[in-house]
């Protein structure tokens, strides 16, 4: 089984008003990966895709490998990423934000979904970079045996460096006000509180948005001690 990770944030309650931040950083989960690295042999990133094969039941994050096919000209790239559901033409069923891939590149860029996307271990995806504006960026070469690349409609040999998962939420920011308290975070999950890590757990029915705002009295909770708040998958 993999293992369950958790954002925390420690608030005291004693205050009419504070701020506090999250020191812990993002965990990811990675599901299929191919990074070895066979060469710069690969596409333009214009007309390619890539078919893989998860294990995981949902996507956050993809990352590719991509280099600047004529660096030093000042000039960037813009492009976002398609998931796409069963072949190259599939139905899409979601994109990422878009990202700015700077003059020069040669490493792996992530792409982050706005939330996570339901997806079926075992069943063939697609995940197809599309290029806005700017420069030309090709694709590193290597190989992978959950999926193929593909190439202006037609399957080619190799696969694109590419690796793909979960990103766990985490906890940004809360705010106390008068037993109030307004939570952020990043990603997707459930708001959960208790007294001590211990617990026992106190989950808020419906409450798995990015920004919450939560009334602590409402659900019968002392305002005038600590709580520790997490997000559960």
């Amino acid at each position: 089984m993999r293992p369950r990770f958790f954002s925390w944030l420690h608030g005291c309650l004693l205050l009419a008003r504070a701020i506090l931040s999250n020191c812990f950083g993002q965990e990811i989960v990675v599901d299929q990966s191919a990074l070895f690295h066979g060469g710069e042999g690969g596409y333009p990133v214009v007309g390619v895709q890539q078919g893989f094969t998860p294990t995981l039941p949902a996507i956050s994050f993809v990352e590719f490998g991509f280099y600047d096919h004529v660096p030093g000209n000042g000039i960037g790239t813009e492009m976002y990423v398609n998931l796409r559901e069963g072949s190259f033409t599939g139905t899409i069923l979601g994109r990422t934000s878009v990202v700015t891939i700077p003059d020069g590149a040669r490493s792996l860029t992530r792409f982050e979904f706005l939330q996570n996307i339901p997806i079926v271990p075992e069943m063939l995806y697609f995940l197809e970079p599309v290029q806005l504006s700017g420069d030309s960026v090709w694709t590193f070469s290597t190989s992978y045996s959950r999926g193929s690349r593909y190439y202006s409609g037609g399957k080619s040999a190799g696969s694109l460096i590419f690796r793909e998962g979960l990103q766990r939420a985490q906890i940004t920011s809360v705010m106390i006000t008068n037993g109030a308290v307004a939570i952020t975070w990043k990603g997707v999950g459930v708001l959960q509180t208790a007294a001590s890590a211990l617990g026992p757990w106190i989950e808020f029915p419906g409450k798995t948005n990015n920004v919450e705002q939560i009334d602590l009295q409402a659900y019968g909770l002392n305002t005038n001690c600590i709580h520790i708040f997490r997000i559960r998958d």
